[in-house]
């Protein structure tokens, strides 16, 4: 139903213009001028955001906006990306570590965030499909 979304479109927006492009720019920027290795953190961002849609549309049932990017763009160019790092996961555990927490810090900061919508939406006025 509209206006019940805890993740508006706006929010979206800056998710994924902040959140994925720059991240992954950032990423990409890193590992060209200081390490390959920093490559982990567009190819662990890819292959968690790919999940996280799939996972959503699993347990929901249904697409969500993001799903087709995740199956055809995200999870094969993240995979790949991690198969053609692979020695650089060996040779550089910190990197690996860092990659893998920022991801997933990223993404609990988004649950976080749509935690704490759903939370203020249900005292303003709660969604028809929340009571199902």
């Amino acid at each position: 139903m509209a206006g019940c979304e805890a993740l508006s479109r706006t929010a979206a927006f800056w998710i994924n213009l902040l959140g994925v492009w720059v991240f992954e720019a950032a990423a990409t920027t890193l590992a060209v001028s200081v390490s390959p290795a920093w490559g982990l953190l567009a190819a662990y961002l890819g292959c968690f955001n790919g999940l996280t849609h799939l996972l959503v549309a699993a347990v929901r049932r249904r697409a969500n906006p993001g799903l087709i990017t995740s199956v055809l763009l995200l999870l094969p160019v993240g995979l790949a990306a991690l198969w053609v790092l692979r020695g650089e996961m060996r040779s550089h555990p910190v990197i690996h570590a860092v990659s893998i927490g920022v991801v997933v810090l990223e993404h609990a900061m988004i649950v976080g965030w749509v935690g704490f919508r759903r939370t203020r939406m249900r005292v303003a006025r709660p969604c028809p499909e929340a009571s199902q």
